[in-house]
């Protein structure tokens, strides 16, 4: 494991989540997660399709699973699900991963800014995160 997982603050939990990610008032981009804790994100992709993505930029992200439900609501009376639970926050950019073989590329980053409000809801994204496996 690299050395780098040693200064984790927050298990994170591996899982596939959607992110919308907007830096500096550009458009949104939609990448992946494939792992999200309470202190951060990676996002899967490749940093050269990106070139506003570099390290330091903030980032304003809203974190979805691809099939998680709100877990404030039950199935409505037409028994049709709620809209997926979304998590809104602030991050800065804190790590490139270029492609390498058996390395995923992508950002890695930091949350700076989770309102309290947005605490609650990322808690329970993690906890319904599908065959979620806590590592630090």
């Amino acid at each position: 494991m690299p050395k780098h997982d040693n200064r984790r603050a927050h298990p994170r939990v591996e899982l596939v989540a959607t992110v919308e990610v907007a830096a500096g008032g550009d458009d949104l981009i939609v990448l992946t997660a494939t792992n999200l804790s309470m202190g951060g994100v990676f996002l899967e992709a490749n940093p050269s399709d990106h070139p506003v993505f570099r390290r330091g930029v903030l980032v304003d992200l809203s974190i979805s699973l691809a099939d998680s439900t709100n877990v404030d609501e039950e199935f409505g009376s037409a028994g049709t699900p709620p809209p997926p639970q979304v998590v809104r926050a602030k991050g800065k950019i804190v790590r490139i991963q270029m492609p390498a073989p058996d390395t995923p590329s992508g950002f890695g980053i930091v949350i700076t800014d989770l309102p309290q409000s947005e605490v609650p809801r990322l808690h329970a994204l993690l906890a319904r995160a599908p065959a979620s496996k806590a590592r630090k």
